[in-house]
């Protein structure tokens, strides 16, 4: 009869807290605003989806996935009207338990993680990095009117030499430590680049364009499962033809932009499932455009 008893009190233990071979659990407290009732979790792929909808309740977010779901990145919604705030979250299917605090201010989270190496390791890294490009982009904006006469202006270039090589060694050594880790690859995906001024300058520090995609691998099936690709894809069309800052003919800004789209769905193109996600992204983006004529060009270029 103990044994029985025993027997039933530990399947009902179970029952209520699925076991971690089973499913991992994301746990959430909101502080500072609980205002949030409800929200979603949004994954990504060939195409984005909604994965689940859940509760807010005082703050509190607690929800299970299983264990057999695609490793990549999630973005975790705090709001089903709005698309903001959110946070993306890293789960490897690795990982049982992924929790964390998370103060929000306006569309900014700041999230403290309790459980994940995965998250609170690229979360640091993240923060640790963007000072350093913070202050990089506005040295090296400043540079950019240089003169070497100025004694000022040699002053801000051993400055920004100096924050450059802490970048790098950040960078670089993040990568190294994290080997194999999710945190990595995507770290390591999104590299900034910032020219060495000690040496004699290359022709990638005057033509920023055309090394945009360097150091970026660009058929990894894997990142289709996170927004990094989407990402660059909507930083790169907005930087150089969306809002450039040369001011092009507009029939010349369209030619340089067909022959960019050529040049991005080919670097995409080596592996099958990149190359239906490059072409399903870029239709779904200029559709919202309502760009037909380029959709009915990036066809045209699938169908040669």
């Amino acid at each position: 009869m103990k044994h029985t008893l025993i027997l039933i009190l530990l399947l009902l233990f179970v029952k209520a807290h699925p076991c971690v071979q089973d499913s991992i659990r994301i746990k959430v407290d909101i502080v500072r605003n609980s205002s949030f009732s409800s929200g979603w979790l949004e994954g990504f792929g060939i195409k984005k989806y909604k994965l689940l909808e859940f509760k807010i309740k005082d703050g509190k977010i607690d929800f299970f996935l299983p264990n057999s779901i695609e490793p990549g990145v999630y973005r975790l919604h705090l709001d089903t009207v709005n698309s903001k705030p959110y946070i993306d979250l890293i789960v490897d299917g690795k990982e049982p338990y992924i929790s964390f605090n998370l103060d929000i201010y306006g569309f900014d989270v700041y999230p403290f993680f309790f459980e994940s190496v995965e998250n609170s390791n690229w979360y640091f890294y993240l923060n640790e990095s963007q000072m350093m490009v913070a202050r990089l982009d506005s040295l090296f904006c400043h540079l950019s009117m240089f003169n070497p006469n100025l004694n000022e202006d040699r002053l801000t270039v051993r400055v920004y030499q100096k924050e450059r090589k802490k970048y790098y060694a950040l960078f670089d050594a993040f990568i190294k430590k994290n080997e194999n880790r999710w945190c990595a690859l995507l770290v390591k995906n999104r590299p900034y680049y910032y020219s060495d001024l000690n040496t004699k300058p290359v022709e990638r520090d005057f033509v920023r364009k055309n090394f945009y995609w360097e150091g970026i691998d660009t058929n990894n099936d894997k990142l289709i499962f996170t927004p990094l690709y989407e990402e660059l894809i909507d930083i790169f069309l907005k930087k150089y033809y969306l809002n450039p800052t040369n001011q092009y003919t507009i029939n010349l800004n369209e030619n340089y932009l067909k022959k960019d789209i050529e040049e991005v769905i080919s670097k995409f193109s080596n592996n099958s499932k990149t190359k239906a996600f490059i072409y399903n992204y870029l239709n779904t983006y200029f559709n919202k455009l309502e760009r037909h004529d380029l959709i009915n060009y990036i066809n045209s270029v699938n169908n040669k």
